[in-house]
């Protein structure tokens, strides 16, 4: 009993409240994602591009949404941004059960699109809120911990639903989104920060002159997000046109699917969070290096896998990556993000993913049509390992100009960056 209470003690009960939620979510999500492009690819007829632009569709519209969401939950708070956020997402996936038109697809691709560009900084901000400096790449990592025991689930379930009732899958994801929402407007309490015009914490308005900067300000955390590119075209990649080139690579390319998101899954359930607490020391130059190096290994044997022990063995060293890199690289966002202006930040820093995942598979379809899937990857693992270099001096020079005035012998939740 003692272990359990110390346990339940451990986090505060916004961050338990996210834990549930994205289980719930995660499960339901992993059921859908393996199998969405083929999904698509059979609707509209065993076309390659009309797939790729559709996806593309979300990204770009989380894109444009994204540069207003940051200061959006700097102003309101966390709470409202969460909440409407989820509920915009889960009403999109029900829609999808009744969509019979590419038209309808589309725009509820692009609502969906608009509410995961305003829950994700906010939800990202509410972790730097209620987390300490030392703490928060280990919540970030519970968290991709909790949606990868989901992604053990999830798969399996998927595959047969998906042989049976595609449609349930998107029932099944919007259902979940809605739970969250419910328990969030239940029981979530707003944790944006008291700011210097004397706002009580916790009422979530922030006047907009309090979070205004001018470019210059953002620029170097701007060099990073562009650094860090390479990664999400991977990601990009590996979403879309490797669903359709792993038909090729493999006699059954759904059942390979399928075996990639498990394996992945239980690496990640098992290494992660030892791999975050075990790197929590190293530079964040070396963190650079060893993920980068992965990511680039990864997207290689990606490219050549044509074995299920190849795959595997792909996946765990992707999953190494991920687990010091992508963790490690929210917590040092956080970490540079003045108080009044953590949505902000991480909007900024994640619009890598969406600018990505807008240019990436409509690109990627193309080389695939005309060179096939093997060069599509083998780019990604060079694109990668040029970048590495540049993207640690990028990180230094971000370093330097937030967090050079914030002394280190105070408490996070007093830190001021000027």
């Amino acid at each position: 009993m003692r272990k359990i209470r110390t346990l339940l003690e451990r986090y505060d009960r916004v961050i338990w409240i996210r834990f549930v939620g994205e289980f719930i979510t995660g499960i339901s999500g992993a059921m859908l994602a393996p199998f969405l492009i083929l999904y698509l690819h059979e609707v509209f007829n065993g076309s390659v591009m009309i797939p790729m632009l559709v996806v593309s569709l979300q990204p770009f519209t989380e894109m444009l949404v994204t540069f207003l969401a940051g200061p959006y939950t700097d102003r309101v708070g966390r709470k409202i941004a969460i909440n409407g956020s989820l509920f915009l997402q889960g009403a999109a996936m029900i829609g999808f059960v009744f969509a019979d038109s590419v038209w309808m697809i589309a725009i509820l691709y692009a609502l969906n699109g608009a509410g995961r560009a305003i829950y994700i900084p906010a939800s990202r901000a509410q972790i730097a809120d209620q987390t300490s400096e030392d703490m928060r790449s280990e919540v970030f990592a519970v968290i991709s911990a909790i949606g990868s025991f989901g992604m053990t689930i999830g798969p399996a379930a998927g595959l047969i639903l998906y042989k049976s009732s595609p449609s349930l899958l998107f029932l099944l994801e919007g259902s979940a989104l809605l739970i969250y929402f419910a328990l969030c407007a239940a029981f979530m309490t707003e944790t944006a920060p008291l700011n210097t015009g004397g706002n009580v914490k916790g009422s979530g308005i922030i006047p907009a002159s309090a979070i205004r900067r001018p470019l210059s300000f953002y620029l170097p955390l701007i060099g990073f997000m562009l650094l860090s590119m390479p990664i999400s075209l991977f990601y990009a990649q590996m979403e879309t046109t490797y669903r359709l080139f792993s038909q090729d690579m493999f006699k059954d390319g759904v059942f390979a699917l399928t075996l990639m998101s498990i394996a992945k899954a239980v690496f990640s359930l098992f290494v992660e969070i030892p791999l975050v607490k075990w790197s929590s020391k190293f530079t964040m130059r070396k963190i650079i290096g060893i993920s980068y190096v992965c990511f680039a290994l990864a997207a290689v044997g990606l490219g050549f896998s044509s074995t299920y022990i190849m795959l595997i063995t792909t996946v765990l060293i992707l999953t190494i990556g991920e687990s010091i890199g992508l963790n490690h690289f929210l917590s040092f966002v956080g970490r540079m993000a003045p108080e009044d202006r953590r949505g902000t930040f991480f909007a900024i820093y994640g619009t890598h993913w969406d600018l990505s995942r807008t240019i990436s598979p409509a690109i990627g379809g193309l080389i695939m049509l005309h060179a096939g899937g093997g060069l599509i990857f083998l780019g990604a693992g060079a694109l990668l390992l040029v970048s590495l270099a540049i993207q640690q001096k990028i990180a230094g020079i971000a370093e330097r100009s937030y967090l050079r005035t914030v002394p280190k012998n105070i408490p996070d939740s007093k830190r001021v960056v000027v």
